[in-house]
């Protein structure tokens, strides 16, 4: 299979845990009204949920969940000193993304007193579910911070269908349920499966670095990529396997029967998915900065003092250069969360829109697309960006921008914001 994506040609670049079963709506093509996702929400209001699906079985399907109490409200509910959050979380199942029939469904009320100063600062939890065998459907968790009245709501692709796919997969990072596949260099990660055990994987290396997205405008010929491994080596999947991760690209997982369906594990930065490294900052600062300062930046002897000059030079000033800074690798951070597939979400199509453009005013998402939409809805004048969805072995969540000469203008003034230091950062 072969599958494309665009590169620029110059560039390389403590704890609660809780289980609940419950379940019984008409399928229409995009929501009514607009999503907001998490990543598009006020910073303040932000609820970060880390979610893992496993299917143990055919019918049988484990929703796990990690939600940070940074940004939850805590009040006192009693004459003790003690901080509290009141919270109900909950997750329904569904064969279409905007559909109101449900599968399955469950959700569970919680309080639980602040964080002590050391302490995690997360509560886990896990949801099962029935769902049988299906190509694709799609679960919904949901958070409501009930003393803030704040909803925040993490749809994810259920996908069972077949054995050899992703989610048939549990993986553990330090013995603990990790929630992303991703991982640092030399990580020991265990996988585990229920319908796997006993079998040959066969595991292939892919160590090709890939450049960021093109400009949306780009007519850019899409870089082929295909299916053809650096290496490859066994393991026999017993009860678990460990694997130690390598020094940069992934590893894909697959089983004999399985042509390219399998579980693919990441290498990526020690910050990921924030930016400490000034290499990978003068990397993702490349949406808005020219070639020549990209390769100045690149081979300059003090890398640091070259892009700390970048910002201070566009800001006009040390406490304007920090505010845009911060506000622009937020952003890749923010991006990285929600768009990673096989590359930093900060290189996807999606992730370059959400960096240079920002929050759209608008989100609608169906099984196969999703459409931005910056400015009023029907507004003529309004930037509208369409994504598909692209089959990929390695991920389920990699999008492809619908490129077009018309986004050449609104890019390039979006980049002059930035450079003009004029960029709205309450947005």
């Amino acid at each position: 299979m072969n599958f494309k994506r665009f590169t620029y040609p110059f560039l390389f670049v403590g704890c609660v845990l809780l289980t609940a079963i419950i379940s019984c709506r008409s399928v229409k093509s995009y929501n009514s009204k607009p999503l907001k996702n998490q990543v598009f929400a006020n910073e303040k209001d932000q609820v970060d949920v880390d979610l893992r699906v496993y299917h143990v079985n055919d019918s049988l399907t484990r929703i796990y969940y990690k939600i940070s109490t940074d940004n939850l409200m805590f009040k006192k509910v009693d004459t003790s000193s003690n901080f509290y959050s009141n919270l109900l979380v909950g997750c329904k199942v569904l064969p279409e993304i905007n559909s109101r029939a449900i599968i399955d469904s469950a959700s569970v009320g919680m309080s639980f007193k602040f964080p002590e100063s050391g302490k995690d600062k997360f509560v886990e939890g896990v949801f099962s579910l029935k769902v049988k065998p299906t190509n694709f459907a799609y679960v919904d968790l949901w958070v409501i911070d009930n003393y803030k009245n704040l909803k925040h709501s993490n749809p994810v692709v259920i996908n069972k269908r077949n054995r050899n796919v992703a989610q048939y997969y549990m993986v553990y990072g330090n013995n603990k349920v990790n929630y992303s596949n991703n991982f640092y260099a030399g990580d020991i990660v265990k996988i585990e499966s229920n319908v796997n055990k006993g079998q040959i994987i066969y595991v292939d290396c892919f160590f090709k670095e890939f450049g960021p997205a093109l400009p949306p405008f780009s007519t850019a010929k899409a870089d082929e990529f295909k299916y053809k491994p650096d290496s490859t080596f066994t393991i026999r999947l017993e009860k678990s396997a460990e694997l130690t991760m390598p020094t940069k690209g992934f590893y894909h997982l697959r089983s004999l029967s399985a042509e390219q369906d399998g579980l693919s594990l990441f290498t990526f930065e020690k910050a990921y998915p924030g930016v400490s490294d000034i290499g990978e900052m003068i990397n993702c600062t490349r949406y808005i900065m020219n070639k020549i300062e990209f390769e100045n930046c690149k081979n300059a002897s003090d890398q640091k003092l070259c892009i700390d000059n970048f910002w201070l030079t566009i800001g006009g000033s040390n406490e304007r250069a920090k505010e845009l800074l911060r506000k622009y690798y937020n952003r890749v951070t923010e991006a990285n969360k929600a768009y990673t597939s096989y590359t930093q979400g900060w290189k996807t199509d999606r992730g370059m829109i959400y960096v240079n453009f920002g929050d759209p005013v608008n989100l609608y998402r169906s099984k196969n697309e999703e459409i931005w939409i910056y400015g009023p809805e029907n507004d003529a004048n309004s930037l509208k960006f369409i994504f598909k969805k692209t089959e990929n072995p390695f991920s389920d969540n990699d999008y492809i921008l619908q490129r077009s000469y018309i986004y050449q203008a609104p890019w390039f003034d979006y980049v002059d914001f930035w450079r003009q230091g004029r960029i709205n950062l309450d947005k």
